[in-house]
């Protein structure tokens, strides 16, 4: 719940954003790469769940959702690495937060993304 609580009423804006032609190339290469794909799903624990996955019928999500979306997932992923990162009244922070632990450093977060500027 408290996960939840912290990415209620986070919201993009969605304006017209330029093509990003590296990040299609590499998306239409790996649907056509054994050899990443393979390296992708032994990277799971449960590999066996792609073992039927046909990976070159999926079609990459390209244009401002893909990018958004991108953006959406590294904002969330890069918070959650910040907040262990960061310094909290010179003693270091645990792996765990709470999730107004989490939003918090989720508002903190900038970086360049695929659709802009991310904050």
């Amino acid at each position: 719940p408290e996960l939840a609580q912290a990415i209620t009423n986070v919201v993009t804006v969605n304006l017209n954003f330029a093509p990003n032609p590296s990040f299609a190339g590499q998306m239409v290469s790996y649907k056509f790469n054994p050899a990443l794909q393979q390296a992708y799903a032994q990277s799971h624990p449960e590999s066996f769940l792609w073992d039927h996955y046909n990976w070159t019928n999926t079609i990459p999500i390209l244009g401002s959702v893909g990018y958004t979306t991108y953006d959406a997932i590294m904002a969330l992923g890069i918070a959650a690495c910040d907040y262990n990162n960061n310094k909290n009244n010179g003693e270091e922070k645990n792996d765990f937060f709470t999730g107004q632990e989490f939003y918090e450093q989720l508002l903190q977060t900038e970086f360049e993304g695929l659709s802009g500027r991310v904050s």
